[in-house]
């Protein structure tokens, strides 16, 4: 990249008195000049130019390249960052997201656990760091992190959930599901586990789940994963029409989820009601004309309509999508043997 005269002026003032790798950072961090066809990410690039010693510009751009996945990138903002204020423990944070991200896993251990070296009390560190433990399948040595929290904080409900998440990854469902209901006895509002208690009772047949399902919407009215799980639920278990508000909900919320379209379908197909069935497959299709589940579906409505010729070419296009779609190589082969 080229850096500008006044750019790498700056940094020789602002390395002069840093270590070495802290030299090294400086001199591999992006250029503040560099032109991209992005003109957020010009912005950005102007701000800094403008301002390089100013921490907040630097922070915003590494945010936006790590969101738009420019790992290596973001990683020498944030480092960079970090020469100006190695005191803030949110830049280890986003450090640590980044090299966790970009397979640098144990990098981002290493991170964390500088956080937490500068910070011993913090208990947002102590809980990254026992997330990424359990992202990166060391389940005991995210529990043993959760227990330091614990051992500091014995009311912190999210300690209680991070445990429930490596036990019921552990598959030790008893000790999980006891996990999640202390989390929710700390702090009522606890979504997610809700959402995880009504997938563990469910799993168990057991109609706990509805109750499980209901207190998670009640506590996030417009949460999407809230309200698909109780819907769902209701779906599994023939509750139709009440499965099918939840479902228009969703989609009141956020016109663009598909599943919610997918599943009304095939609620209103279960039914026989047909037209309402095939409205709703061509939502979905135009909002992703690459669904495969959208074509089949939208095919067996035809057929069921008597439309043989549109559900043929709908399995088709099923089919060309994902070749391996079982359902659609079976409708399709029906078809054409009824043909014969």
């Amino acid at each position: 990249m080229n850096f500008s005269y006044f750019v790498w002026s700056f940094l020789a003032l602002l390395v002069a008195c840093g270590s070495p790798a802290d030299i090294e950072t400086a001199k591999n961090a992006p250029s503040a000049s560099t032109t991209s066809s992005d003109p957020i990410l010009n912005g950005m690039n102007q701000a800094i130019f403008d301002s390089p010693s100013k921490l907040s510009v630097r922070v915003d751009r590494a945010t936006y390249l790590y969101e738009q996945e420019m790992y290596d990138q973001a990683l020498r903002d944030v480092s960079y960052a970090l020469t100006i204020d190695s005191t803030d423990v949110s830049l280890y944070h986003l450090k640590a997201d980044i090299q966790l991200d970009y397979y640098q896993s144990r990098e981002a251990i290493k991170t964390l656990e500088k956080a937490i070296a500068l910070y011993p009390g913090r208990l947002p560190s102590y809980l990254k760091l026992a997330e990424f433990y359990h992202v990166l399948t060391q389940y005991d040595q995210s529990i043993s992190v959760v227990n330091q929290v614990i051992g500091k904080d014995q009311q912190n409900a999210e300690a209680y959930f991070m445990l429930g998440m490596n036990f019921r990854a552990m598959q030790d469902l008893p000790r999980a599901k006891a996990s999640f209901q202390r989390a929710v006895e700390l702090d009522a509002d606890l979504t997610d586990a809700w959402i995880i208690l009504g997938n563990i009772y469910e799993e168990a047949q057991d109609p706990m789940a509805n109750q499980y399902y209901q207190n998670a919407v009640n506590t996030a009215p417009e949460n999407v994963a809230a309200l698909h799980s109780l819907a769902f639920y209701l779906q599994n278990h023939e509750r139709i029409i009440p499965a099918i508000d939840i479902y228009s909900r969703i989609n009141q919320l956020d016109p663009q989820y598909e599943d919610a379209y997918l599943n009304t379908g095939i609620l209103y197909l279960s039914v026989d009601s047909f037209r309402l069935a095939q409205e709703h497959f061509n939502i979905l299709k135009k909002i992703n004309p690459a669904n495969a589940f959208a074509h089949y579906y939208s095919g067996l409505t035809s057929e069921l309509s008597d439309n043989v010729e549109a559900a043929r070419q709908s399995y088709e296009i099923a089919l060309r999508l994902s070749p391996n779609y079982e359902k659609a190589k079976l409708a399709l082969a029906e078809l054409n043997q009824s043909d014969k």
